[in-house]
């Protein structure tokens, strides 16, 4: 099946290749993501010894302790770009770790090869999302472990509005500058669609401050989330646009002109586990059950 191409993967890779030097002083919203990670990794007491972690832009530290979180024996560390996957080869350099530069989209693990895999926002720029899920959870063994955190339908969604106003109104059109994110209800049926057990999707709100509109454009560019929209105007935004779209978010929002105003981010978390009836619970059968419903809202609390 022929999936639509929304995403520019050169591009998207030229511009980790272009950041990833100086891609840890910008990272700070994957750093919030992988400790996320790692605090849904503590309550989970098995072992996954075989894992792949993708995400080259994530700190050393927060890898670590991930693989650490899953006491791991043989990891697979991967990124699309190669300047990430060089910084990655520098930073680890165990035996018992591989460095492997691959897209989260083209999985190169055989079925049933890992016992975990762990995505750090990588899964929201696939042009074949669906597919790549069902990937993963052939890729994983029975009751293995798949985990991803990435930006959800809410981030940034005031802003977009903001742009897409200011652009119409200076140019007489828009073209898109903000990727097209899905919300908790669409990742939930994607993931139940790639035939994940026990899937559990949630999401948490950042509100990160600026000072003005060129800082967080900065930001975005330098972690390597610029525009690879494959839809996107290839010309360059006027300093006039951002100024005018900032004034606009401002008013809109009620931020004055002289304070810092907020953005909000939301990072979705998708929790799935490799089908395995013999160790995971099953619903029971239809007309199993031994009390009927009537009987239970008929008894006096």
């Amino acid at each position: 099946m022929q999936h639509a191409q929304l995403f520019d993967k050169t591009r998207q890779r030229a511009l980790r290749n272009q950041h990833a030097a100086h891609i840890a002083d910008y990272n700070f919203l994957i750093e919030h993501a992988a400790q996320s990670i790692i605090d849904r990794l503590s309550v989970i007491t098995l072992n996954f010894e075989t894992v792949a972690i993708y995400g080259g832009r994530t700190s050393p530290d927060s890898i670590s302790a991930i693989i650490d979180a899953l006491n791991a024996k043989t990891i697979f560390l991967c990124d699309m770009a190669s300047a990430l996957c060089t910084q990655l080869k520098n930073n680890f350099k165990s035996q018992s770790i591989h460095i492997i530069q691959s897209d989260a989209e083209w999985l190169p693990f055989a079925n049933h090869s890992l016992d975990a895999c762990i995505g750090l926002f990588e899964h929201h720029s696939l042009n074949d999302l669906p597919g790549a899920l069902i990937q993963a959870q052939r890729a994983i063994r029975p009751d293995g472990l798949f985990m991803a955190a990435l930006p959800g339908a809410d981030t940034m969604y005031e802003l977009r509005e903001a742009m897409q106003r200011t652009e119409i109104d200076l140019y007489g059109g828009m073209a898109p500058h903000i990727f097209p994110f899905a919300d908790k209800q669409q990742y939930g049926a994607l993931m139940q669609r790639a035939g994940f057990a026990l899937p559990v999707v949630d999401s948490e709100h950042l509100n990160v401050s600026y000072t003005n509109i060129f800082r967080l454009f900065h930001d975005l560019k330098s972690m390597a989330e610029g525009n690879y929209l494959n839809a996107r105007d290839k010309k360059n935004l006027s300093r006039r646009f951002f100024q005018k779209c900032e004034s606009l978010y401002r008013a809109e929002n009620g931020f004055s002109a002289e304070e810092r105003f907020d953005v909000v981010f939301e990072i979705i978390h998708l929790i799935g586990w490799a089908p395995d009836k013999s160790k995971q619970q099953q619903p029971l059968k239809p007309g199993s059950a031994e009390t009927s419903l009537s009987a239970i809202l008929s008894t006096e609390s």
